[in-house]
C-alpha cells in the first residue's frame, strides 16, 4: 500500500506543483511554466538516481512539454 501511494503521488508532482504555483500567483502562463521546470526536474533527478523511466512516464512529460508549451505561448 505504502508502495502504491508513493508511486501516486511521484505521478501527481508535476500536477500539484502546477495547482499550488497557480493558486499562489493567479497566473496561468507563468504556474505552467512552473510546472514544466518541475518536470525536467524530476525527469533529470530519475535519470541521476539511475531509476529506470517507463515509456508512459514519457508520454506524460511529452504531454506536459506540449500543452504547457501551448498555454506559455501568447495569443496569436
Amino acid at each position: 500500500m505504502k508502495q502504491a501511494l508513493w508511486h501516486l503521488l511521484n505521478d501527481l508532482l508535476v500536477t500539484a506543483v502546477f495547482l499550488i504555483a497557480y493558486g499562489v500567483l493567479r497566473d496561468a502562463r507563468i504556474a505552467a511554466g512552473v510546472a514544466v521546470a518541475a518536470g525536467f526536474v524530476h525527469a533529470g533527478s530519475c535519470r541521476l538516481r539511475g531509476l529506470r523511466v517507463h515509456p508512459l512516464e514519457w508520454t506524460d512529460f511529452a504531454l506536459l512539454l506540449a500543452l504547457g508549451g501551448a498555454t506559455i505561448l501568447p495569443d496569436w
